[in-house]
């Protein structure tokens, strides 16, 4: 089974994401392939409710399960709208000022939950331009999974390499900077949950497109895209799912 994640970021008002959930629900689905969207938290309700049984998700959710978290969305009340999915730890939440070990508390609580967390990695231009792009993502990775703990052993998660350098840039990433970004991390995984590392789905996101996912899904190591701003748009949404077949 391979993944198509459409986030939804903040791009759209609510008219505009019911529109969307429409046409996302009339969109013929690859039969190999999980599409989801992840609209905002206040969409996810109205959105849900259109999409039926398909899968949605949320685009973050609290570092705690309930309480003093202004602002925050609480995993478990995510769970109970409907929500399958939440991300975790995207570049664009990274930039705001958010590290490793809160990010990595997000993700333990989005377990707890019963969510599957799909945890963002990367690096960003200066730090592929340095040489130290795989140590920044093997420790955004481990410093999640050892919040996690023994929930690995019984909770689902998807990783997400996403590179800051080509999101939302047009700069895609090479394919083999892709293979060896996803092969080091199945490695990684292996390494800590043993088997289920090495199954655990691996995507990649960053200025993906219609004209270039299917080159991505092509390589061995790619389990499925995170898809942004090309998501947002229903003439494109529909030519990523065409692509996908």
């Amino acid at each position: 089974m391979k993944y198509f994640f459409a986030n939804w970021k903040m791009y759209l008002k609510e008219s505009e994401a019911l529109a969307l959930a429409k046409v996302v629900k009339t969109t013929p689905c690859a039969k190999c392939f999980t599409v989801a969207v992840f609209p905002s938290a206040i969409h996810l309700r109205g959105v849900k409710k259109i999409l039926g049984s398909r899968p949605c998700g949320v685009q973050d959710v609290g570092h705690v399960e309930y309480g003093a978290a202004t602002g925050e969305t609480s995993a478990f009340e995510a769970k109970k709208m409907g929500a399958k999915y939440t991300l975790v730890g995207h570049s664009e939440r990274r930039r705001a000022g958010e590290n490793d070990l809160f990010i990595a508390k997000k993700f333990a609580v989005a377990l707890k939950a019963g969510l599957i967390p799909v945890l963002c990695v990367g690096e960003t231009e200066e730090e592929r331009k340095s040489g130290h792009a795989l140590d920044v993502v093997l420790e955004q990775l481990e410093s999640s999974m050892r919040e996690a703990g023994e929930l690995l052993k019984t909770k689902d998660f998807i990783v997400a390499y996403e590179p800051v350098w080509a999101i939302g840039t047009s700069i895609s990433a090479k394919p083999s900077e892709v293979s060896e970004m996803h092969l080091v991390i199945h490695k990684e995984l292996s390494m800590i949950v043993g088997e289920k590392g090495v199954k655990t789905p691996i995507l990649y996101g960053g200025s993906v497109t219609a004209n270039n996912v299917a080159e991505y899904l092509a390589l061995p190591a790619v389990s499925g895209v995170l898809v942004g701003g090309a998501s947002t748009k229903a003439k494109e949404f529909k030519a990523l799912i065409k692509a996908l077949c």
